[in-house]
């Protein structure tokens, strides 16, 4: 059986964005090569994704992992680009997609489960 789950950050708290990166990796441990995750990062969640994030390394490598993706909200960065004058710098591994909660609609509606951190 393979595990569709999609995991949404949408806040700046470092308790609950370790929290998610510890729930991606017991569920990466525990159903190992059946598991595809994606990591949905918007609204204030979108600096859990830049270089400025204290979880980068953990990020860059769970980036790796087969069946893990990293999806960037391209409204909130231009919402951030709009009002700082510059684009984040998002983390090498990092796709964009139209909008966050766009996305997080979309992989449930193919089945995915929604998890919160």
């Amino acid at each position: 059986m393979t595990h569709q789950i999609i995991m949404a950050i949408n806040t700046t708290d470092e308790l609950i964005q370790q929290r998610a990166v510890d729930s991606i990796n017991r569920l990466k441990s525990y159903f190992g090569e059946d598991t595809t995750i994606e990591i949905v990062a918007y609204g204030p969640g979108l600096h859990f994704f830049t270089e400025q994030s204290i979880h980068q390394d953990t990020l860059l490598h769970l980036g790796q992992l087969p069946h893990v993706t990293l999806s960037a909200c391209q409204n909130t960065i231009n919402k951030i680009e709009k009002k700082t004058g510059q684009k984040p710098q998002l983390l090498s591994l990092v796709q964009v997609v139209a909008g966050g909660i766009v996305r997080v609609v979309e992989l449930q509606e193919k089945g995915y489960a929604y998890l919160l951190p």
